[in-house]
């Protein structure tokens, strides 16, 4: 599954993307969408076939108005288990427009970009919903980044703002544009009002980015892949409908938000109504310890790369015990990211307990 740029509309050719922001740095490559038609290639023949999916997309379609309709939807539903609480889907949302006004106030516009230097939780997702409620496009920086590598996303981005947590203060004060600490501001941020966003009469942002990931740079230099809104949201559509998410699912959330796959760990649950409970901090939870947090927290549902499979043999020392004997009973595996002729570089394991479903995809983002 790939939600990214569609060659089709745009006449068939081959389309490359270049930066044109003023003053964007250009060390790490692509951010923006400027289209630069090359010769079209050989037509190649149709390789998925089958009925498309039951709802068409929609043009115009953000991912926030989405989760606006959610809340509507769900509203007092579980959305997420952080940190000993629970916040249902209308809390989300109503913190989610306190947040994004205060963004406003501090000089976010819409078209601006917003880099989010943050840990998996219920305060995250806020994050992301609130820079895409001012019109802005989110960021995301892994905490384990050095702060070269921070400095050239941001340089290269363009941001305007970093939105991270007091943990991170330091870090955040040595990097070149201004930062707000959400929870050294959740006073501020309670004080605005909750009223959806729309209200106000905000004018659009100037163009449909929802966000810009940054690749691992393991084949050269690291470059920013621009998300629209209408493809995210088609995927996370299609994604839910596929796997089979609904109320009352709990579904592990392990990646950073600065990893494509995370958008398969957190919006494709959000759609499905189902509740999302990120694993705590920062480090990736592994062996007994993810097996321990599956058990203790009734996961129901979890996306996972292949290095946790049977094959894997991630165990615990002391008791030798596998998370896979632990695993939720839906389990969503991506494929290796390369391919050897034609095949998978990962064989998928198939799954011993009949009870179990399975699926293997592609990451949501083409890398």
């Amino acid at each position: 599954m790939d939600h990214g740029f569609n060659r089709a509309e745009h006449g068939g050719g081959a389309v490359s993307i270049s930066g044109n922001r003023p003053g964007a740095a250009t060390g790490f490559g692509v951010t923006d969408a400027v289209l630069e038609r090359e010769p079209a290639a050989p037509a190649r023949p149709q390789i998925l076939t089958g009925a498309d999916f039951a709802q068409p997309g929609r043009s115009g379609e953000r991912l926030d108005q989405v989760f606006v309709q959610l809340a509507e939807t769900f509203g007092a539903a579980p959305a997420v288990i952080s940190e000993g609480r629970t916040w249902t889907y209308r809390e989300m949302d109503r913190r989610a427009n306190q947040f994004a006004r205060l963004l406003a106030e501090r000089g976010v516009r819409p078209g601006d970009r917003v880099a989010l230097l943050l840990d998996r939780s219920a305060e995250t997702y806020i994050a992301l919903l609130a820079v895409m409620k001012a019109g802005a496009a989110f960021v995301p920086l892994a905490t384990a980044f050095p702060e070269e590598r921070m400095t050239l996303i941001i340089e290269d981005a363009s941001v305007r703002m970093v939105a991270t947590i007091a943990a991170y203060a330091d870090r955040a004060a040595q990097l070149p544009v201004p930062h707000v600490l959400i929870d050294g501001a959740a006073e501020e941020i309670s004080a605005r009002s909750d009223a959806p966003m729309h209200d106000e009469g905000a004018p659009a942002p100037a163009d449909d980015t929802c966000y810009i990931l940054y690749t691992s740079g393991t084949t050269g230099r690291p470059k920013g892949v621009v998300i629209k809104h209408q493809s995210i949201c088609n995927f996370v559509w299609v994604a839910a409908a596929s796997y089979g998410y609904r109320p009352g699912d709990r579904v592990y959330q392990g990646m950073t938000i600065a990893f494509d796959f995370s958008a398969e760990e957190i919006w494709v649950p959000f759609v499905a109504g189902a509740t999302v409970v990120p694993a705590p901090g920062g480090l990736t939870l592994v062996g007994e310890e993810l097996a321990g947090f599956l058990r203790t927290n009734a996961i129901s549902c979890m996306a996972c790369s292949p290095t946790l499979s049977p094959r894997s043999k991630v165990t615990c020392p002391a008791s030798g015990c596998s998370w896979w004997e632990a695993r939720p009973a839906r389990t969503i595996s991506w494929c290796a990211g390369r391919s050897r002729g034609g095949k998978s570089s990962t064989p998928m394991a198939r799954p011993k307990r009949p009870s179990r479903r399975r699926w293997a995809c592609s990451r949501p983002t083409a890398q």
